[in-house]
């Protein structure tokens, strides 16, 4: 089996889900709604999880994921989850794709991951930190707004773009650091955050855009 097609959603019933190493693809909706599952093994040999794979598995706890491409609402609404391991694998992480993750409180990005989507971890309420692995160059618009945990952040070093409001509503958010390659700081990427004293921009930066920060 290349592809995962049957459809499992609402199986109230189903509580763990391993996805066998032969499987390359979890095709759209497949475990939407799946109320009870607290674990998912996913196997190595994974590249695609497509969008809303897992949307609304409200009792996912842990999970680790080694696939390419994680699309958009793979896991968004998983309101139990806390922990998300990322494997050396995975480079794309859609848009919304853990967005509303309401138990989530740390996220270290895996080593290779480039592109962090729209809306990723958006309304994360409870993250509080956040470790950007080395490959990633853009922070995507809204990636991270309404985490309103989040105390923190360290930009990691070869970012080139934090996009539009990409730390926006971060209420708690009182240190920047970016220490980065980082070219662009779009239009309102800090804006409605109040408690931000402190941002230190290295000297790569080319283009701050207007607004980039309005309590």
């Amino acid at each position: 089996m290349n592809q995962i097609q049957t459809n499992f959603n609402d199986y109230d019933s189903l509580e763990s889900i391993i996805i066998d190493s032969n499987v390359e693809r979890i095709d759209n909706n497949t475990f939407r709604y799946c109320k009870s599952v607290k674990s998912i093994t996913i196997g190595s040999n994974v590249q695609i999880i497509d969008p809303l794979a897992f949307i609304h598995c409200k009792s996912l706890k842990n999970v680790t994921i080694n696939v390419k491409n994680i699309d958009y609402d793979a896991f968004r609404y998983c309101t139990s989850l806390e922990n998300i391991i990322f494997g050396e694998n995975v480079e794309i992480l859609g848009p919304y794709a853990f967005s509303d993750c309401i138990s989530l409180q740390s996220v270290i990005i895996g080593p290779n991951v480039k592109t962090i989507g729209f809306q990723t971890f958006s309304h994360c309420t409870t993250l509080k930190n956040v470790i950007f692995g080395p490959s990633v160059k853009t922070i995507g618009a809204s990636s991270f707004s309404g985490c309103k945990s989040l105390e923190s952040v360290i930009i990691g070093k070869n970012v080139e773009i934090i996009d539009n409001c990409a730390f926006s509503c971060c209420r708690s958010l009182s240190s920047v650091k970016i220490d980065s390659n980082l070219k662009i700081i779009s239009s309102d990427a800090f804006i409605g955050c109040p408690l931000l004293k402190n941002i230190l921009i290295n000297d790569n930066v080319k283009q701050i855009h207007n607004g980039i920060i309005v309590f």
